[in-house]
């Protein structure tokens, strides 16, 4: 019988397992000396999940299928586990030991090979983890474990994976993770490892006492233990990967720039750290151990003499001074760099990491461009800045960190500490990064600050030292791959996740590259996309490991390309993949190109002054503080905080010639300030814009100026092959483009009021044009709010040249975009297959919101501020888009107008029948055609003329015209692709992606008080039949035996109960006008009101900025030519009017006040998600309440304005709650094909006992 050794006995004679203070949940500490938030603050992510009380071991095997196994190796025998799950049977051997316990005289010494053991090696529990605050840690700890997949077999020669985690060099463990799901996943072995942390690892003398890195040095012999032995376990030591996030990213990256590991791997990931990033390098480390040393008494003239009395500290002093010492250093200001990381030993590193990287000759990099390597970032990688700053909560005690990042926190206090630790205090490079993130945002809200000073944060930490990386790597004759991983995960490693932080945080990926199940607390569901991400990077990383390249041989997979130029190609991981091309190219190019330029322009020439020098002159000379509180006050009055500085130093210029009479010094200020007041303005009108040049023009409005940028193409001419496709990029062009004139529609029949106020009222298939109106001078530093409009017209008719946006531009200085889209059959036929899948009109849309991302900032627009607002079909098209995750960061705010995402005629019914019934009226259907095979009729209508589809269109149009049908054909479907659901079910399930873009918007949303009054074109259909005059009303008969069926049978299935109960609900004892008018509000109310309600009591679940507003003020001009005498109120389409401000109309005093107030809250909801504007808004107009659940308060547009609550009550409840309940019992055998003509007395009084019982 073979001994199996007790690892409790092996480890005795260096002592007992050390630890520091256990948590104790209750006193909220993690350790003796660091309460949560410092531990938060200072520890890392472990620390958050110690707090939170998480498991961060991998998960018990006590329930999983687990049998032992012994293994023999070059080393001796070793017993392992069989572990059985639902991905399949893995072996995992928990504990090798790949150096010498570091204890004792081996305390801050490179790792030794460890001795043999006789007998079995017990290899079935993990070790503790390296010394850090926690408990079941021991300076024991330098083990690795091994996770082979699906069999034991030395001969399988499988790729590696060796995985070094992360944790700020602090914190972490190799058994923090579970490498079997991985291994199965892509049947390769991974092993991951432990390495000495914080003092333990990374002390050092800065002499040969102790020259620091010994967890580095750790790592390289693992990963020699990993060459020497892993083919015992089927390894391929030809095919090592080493792979790490965080810490563990820098250290791969460090671990790729040391000759030393040549023949040790081949490839390399690095997830989230760059050799080169400021946070992992202990560039403030000798500040923590001379504390460190004072604090145990160790100081000595011999740095001998003090390395040797800290070997004789126990672990437990020895972490607690280490923390104790750590926290001060941290403490004691806002720093970018970290207190202790690897340094430069003269050893591993004889120069910084950045010099090694530019030496292209060196070793380091010949070595470093021999690997393949994989690296990447997550799209929110400055959720770390929050725990940053809780350690200076107290500096700011009115800011909530959770909430927002105020701009003067950078400004004070970041940008200073930036330049000064890592840019010689270089005062043009401060200016420069004022202007890049805080300038822009001074005057924006608190969600515009945020956003960008949390860029800067990522930017400087994480992504432009990634790209440094990149770059210096690309150019041998290995492989480069970059990715983003962007998807927002149901859960995450890093916690509490600030409110502003939006898309994938710091380590977020890590569940996705070892297997949700694995990775994911018990009580978190997998959802089936997620499960599916998880899949693709697990492939996509393994594939990697085994040849270099992620994409192996799986057609599965979306083709990524290599990192190159200039295409510089990545990888964007989420629900979607998709491959982007330069992915943050300005800011990555101000990093990386712009600013070591003005450092070494700095070194050079010793500096000048700059704003730094001017803040603190301002602040001394004039003891003016610039802290947010005293600015705040200002903001409060419309003045900028640039404003105010101008103001400041026009003041201190003045107190200066009074005191010190220096000219050359006032002349420098002089200059200063013109620096800072100067833009970059565009007065000729012409704007360079992605594609090419293009020239507008200015006109007057209000006395004031106006850019308008006509007929510009954002997606080339939809012909030919193109009809019925996706819209494409449009091509570039050469020299300067004219732009002052309006486009042509797009194809339609052009009603004749409208072709008598259009410039071009040609109608064409060539029509995917914008127009741009940019108030005042055009300046790329303006930061303008955006407004994109989308038309109505029920996706028929209708163009962007018969909106003028320059009065709303004007009136709330932003900038408004009308583009055209594809319309009818050009925009919307569908055969429900791949052959014409549908929607193209959407996608145009959403090329239109491509195109604003891409070039608003020419036009001085921030495309990170971009609202979409639109009336009736341009309603339905936002309402559809707001469920689609193909909008995810296009537009921020939706202002749908009587037209909603839920409304029965957002979407239209039985496509592939409208296609056939236009194929038929082409000649489009052939001989013996078979009717699978769609793709037939739709190349034969490819072939024909434009004005030949638009009159089958017409065909079918005046066709439908001679009965009354409600359903909108053709309009956009169910394509799998925009939307995924319908979009009921995508809103009211929280976990579809739909629904989370639906609630991630601000809304605001509203409709007119007789949008119903659209109904009168049915009842024109209808007068002959039963005998009536539209102008004089409708009778009841015309509601209950034609309208309230017909609603029945388009959406109801021909629900018999449902068109009882509209009849009854709407019927009117009154005159033929109370009648027509009662059947104006049945319209009204299912279409449109109703729909409104819903949509605000569904948004409000995930996002309170939800604002609702009615129009029910009738104009005392014509609106829309026609209407019959008796209808009342708002017309559909009324508000278009008072919102684009129309010259045209002749407005009454009251309703020029009216269309001014309409203008104003809807573009203050464009600024700042909130109609009433923010603190600065100087305004006499009514504060407009959030919609709530309780009271569900609205805006009433009329002369007087009106706040009041519950629109509509009882009949939004017929049409929300009675409705659908008689809708879900059904009608049995009865159906609308049984009822006779005319209305039986038996239906009449079935409505009438109905009516009795909705009225009780």
């Amino acid at each position: 019988m073979s001994l199996v050794i007790d690892r409790k006995h092996w480890i005795q004679p260096y002592g007992p397992s050390s630890s520091f203070k256990p948590y104790d949940e209750e006193e909220d500490h993690i350790s003796a000396i660091m309460n949560k938030a410092q531990a938060v603050g200072w520890y890392g992510v472990l620390s958050l999940l110690l707090l939170k009380g998480y498991n961060v071991l991998s998960k018990s095997t006590n329930d999983i299928p687990t049998t032992t196994i012994q293994w023999s190796t070059r080393l001796g025998p070793v017993l392992g586990l069989n572990v059985t799950s639902d991905n399949g049977s893995s072996f995992q051997f928990k504990g090798i030991p790949f150096a010498k316990p570091p204890i004792g005289d081996l305390r801050f010494r490179k790792p030794e090979v460890p001795n043999a053991w006789s007998g079995i090696l017990n290899c079935t529990t993990y070790m503790d983890a390296c010394m850090q605050s926690g408990t079941h840690v021991s300076e024991d700890c330098l083990y690795l474990n091994v996770f082979v997949p699906n069999s034991l077999d030395a001969s399988a020669k499988r790729a590696v994976m060796v995985w070094i985690h992360g944790g700020s060099f602090i914190s972490g463990s190799g058994s923090g993770t579970d490498g079997s799901a991985l291994a199965l996943h892509g049947d390769v072995i991974v092993v991951t490892i432990n390495y000495r942390l914080n003092i333990f690892g990374f002390f050092t003398t800065g002499d040969n006492s102790a020259t620091g890195n010994y967890g580095l040095w750790d790592q390289m012999l693992a990963l020699q233990w990993v060459k020497n032995n892993i083919g015992d376990f089927g390894g391929d030591t030809t095919r090592i990967t080493i792979i790490g996030e965080s810490a563990g990213g820098a250290s791969v990256g460090m671990l790729a720039i040391i000759p030393q590991n040549r023949g040790l791997f081949q490839r390399v990931i690095a997830e989230s750290g760059s050799c080169v990033g400021p946070r992992d390098s202990g560039v403030e480390s000798m500040k923590v151990f001379a504390r460190v040393v004072n604090e145990l008494g160790c100081s000595s003239n011999s740095s001998v003499s003090t390395v040797t009395c800290l070997r004789r500290q126990s672990a437990g002093q020895l972490g607690i001074a280490f923390y104790t010492a750590f926290i001060h250093v941290q403490n004691a200001s806002f720093t970018i760099l970290s207190a202790l990381g690897p340094t430069i030993d003269g050893e591993l590193f004889i120069k910084d990491f950045e010099a090694i990287l530019t030496d292209h000759n060196s070793d380091a990099m010949k070595f470093f461009r021999d690997l393949d390597l994989l690296t990447g970032l997550n799209s929110a990688e400055s959720g770390l800045f929050y725990f940053d700053l809780l350690r200076h909560q107290k500096v700011f005690p009115k800011f909530n960190f959770t909430v927002a990042i105020l701009a003067n926190i950078p400004y004070n206090n970041v940008i200073p500490t930036l330049v000064r630790q890592l840019y010689d205090n270089c005062d043009a490079i401060f200016t420069s990064i004022a202007d890049k993130y805080v300038e822009p945002v001074t005057s924006g809200d608190a969600e515009d600050q945020t956003s960008s000073v949390s860029n800067l944060y990522a930017d400087v930490n994480y992504n432009s030292p990634a790209f440094r990386s990149l770059d210096a790597h690309i150019g041998a004759s290995t492989k480069t791959y970059q990715y983003l991983f962007s998807h927002e995960p149901r859960w995450g490693l890093v916690r509490p996740r600030p409110l502003w932080l939006h898309g994938a945080n710091h380590a977020d990926e890590l569940p996705f590259v070892f297997g949700l199940n694995e990775f994911y607390p018990s009580n978190i569901l997998k959802d089936d996309d997620e499960l599916a991400i998880s899949r693709r990077v697990m492939t996509y990383w393994t594939n990697f490991a085994k040849s270099g390249n992620p994409n192996g041989n799986d057609s599965d997979l979306l083709e990524w390309p290599q990192y190159t130029l200039p295409n510089k190609s990545f990888l964007n991981i989420s629900v979607t993949d998709s491959v982007g091309h330069a992915l943050w190219a300005d800011r990555m190019e101000f990093w990386n190109k712009d600013v070591p330029s003005q450092l070494r322009r700095c070194r050079a020439t010793s500096g000048v002054s700059s704003l730094m020098t001017i803040d603190m002159l301002i602040s001394v000379t004039l003891k003016k503080d610039l802290s947010a509180q005293s600015l705040t006050s200002s903001y409060k009055h419309g003045v900028s905080e640039k404003t105010l500085k101008h103001c400041l130093l026009l003041e201190l210029i003045i107190r200066i010639s009074l005191t010190m009479e220096s000219v050359q010094y006032i002349g420098m200020i002089f200059v200063m300030v013109h620096s800072m007041t100067a833009t970059n303005t565009h007065p000729d009108g012409v704007i360079t814009t992605t594609y090419g040049a293009i020239q507008g023009k200015v006109v007057t409005v209000r006395n004031e100026s106006v850019y308008q940028f006509l007929k510009v193409p954002f997606a080339k001419p939809p012909l030919g092959n193109l009809r019925f496709q996706k819209p494409e990029r449009p091509d570039s062009w050469n020299g300067t483009r004219n732009a002052v004139h309006y486009g042509p529609p797009c194809m339609q029949r052009l009603l004749t009021r409208y072709k008598n106020i259009l410039e071009d009222s040609t109608v064409s298939e060539d029509c995917l044009y914008l127009n741009v109106y940019v108030p005042g001078r055009i300046d790329v530093n303006a930061n303008l709010s955006v407004m994109v409009y989308i038309h109505g017209g029920g996706y028929k008719t209708k163009t962007a040249s018969l909106f003028d946006g320059s009065f709303l531009a004007q009136s709330g200085n932003v900038i408004v975009i009308i583009p055209n889209y594809r319309l009818g059959f050009f925009g919307f036929l569908s055969t429900e297959d791949e052959a014409a899948k549908g929607n193209y009109g959407l996608w145009d849309q959403i090329f239109c919101l491509r195109w604003v991302q891409e070039n608003i900032k020419f036009f001085g627009g921030n495309p990170a501020k971009v609202t979409m607002f639109g009336h009736s079909a341009g309603g339905y098209s936002i309402g559809l888009l707001l469920l689609s995750a193909e909008t995810k960061d296009l537009f921020r705010r939706a202002i749908p107008m009587s037209g909603f995402g839920l409304s029965p005629r957002a979407i239209t019914h039985k496509p592939r029948m409208a296609t056939i019934r236009l194929a038929t009226k082409l000649g489009c259907i052939p001989t013996g055609w078979d009717s699978t095979d769609m793709s037939i009729l739709t190349d034969c209508m490819r072939n024909k003329t434009a004005h030949e589809l638009l009159d089958g269109q017409n065909k079918i149009v005046a066709e439908d015209s001679s009965s009354p049908h409600f359903i909108m054909r053709p309009a956009p479907v169910i394509d799998k692709e925009i939307l995924m659901d319908t979009p009921h079910r995508i809103m009211y399930n929280p976990d579809s992606d739909g629904s989370r873009r639906y609630v991630s918007a601000d809304y605001m949303t509203g409709t007119n008080s007789a949008d119903g009054g659209l109904i009168r074109s049915y009842l024109k259909v209808i007068q002959t039949r039963y005998n009536f005059t539209l102008s004089d009303g409708a009778p009841t008969i015309a509601l209950c035996d034609s309208i309230a069926p017909a609603l029945a049978r388009d959406y109801y299935a021909s629900s018999v109960r449902i068109a009882n109960a509209i009849c009854a609900s709407y019927t009117s004892d009154g005159t033929l006008a109370d009648q027509a008018r009662r059947l104006v509000n049945l319209f009204g109310d299912m279409m449109y009101d109703s729909r409104t309600v819903q949509t605000l009591r569904r948004h409000i679940l995930g996002n309170p900025r939800s604002f609702q507003f009615i129009l029910s003020h009738k104009s005392s001009f014509v609106t829309t030519p026609g209407l019959p005498p008796w209808l009342t109120g708002a017309y559909h389409g009324d508000e278009l009017a008072y919102i684009f401000g129309q010259a045209s109309h002749n407005f009454s005093s009251s309703e020029r006040d009216l269309s001014a107030a309409m203008m104003t809250y809807l573009t203050n909801f464009a600024k700042f998600g909130n109609p009433n504007g923010d603190n600065s808004t100087s305004t006499s107009l009514p504060v407009w309440p959030q919609f709530e659940q309780e009271q569900e308060q609205y805006m009433d547009f009329d002369l007087n304005l009106t706040i009041r609550d519950h629109l509509h009550r009882n009949m939004v409840k017929f049409w929300l709650e009675t409705v659908p309940a008689l809708n879900k019992t059904g009608d049995g055998a009865v159906s609308m094909a049984t009822m006779s003509r005319p209305l039986l007395w038996s239906q009449l009084l079935s409505c009438f006992v109905l009516v009795l019982n909705l009225k009780i």
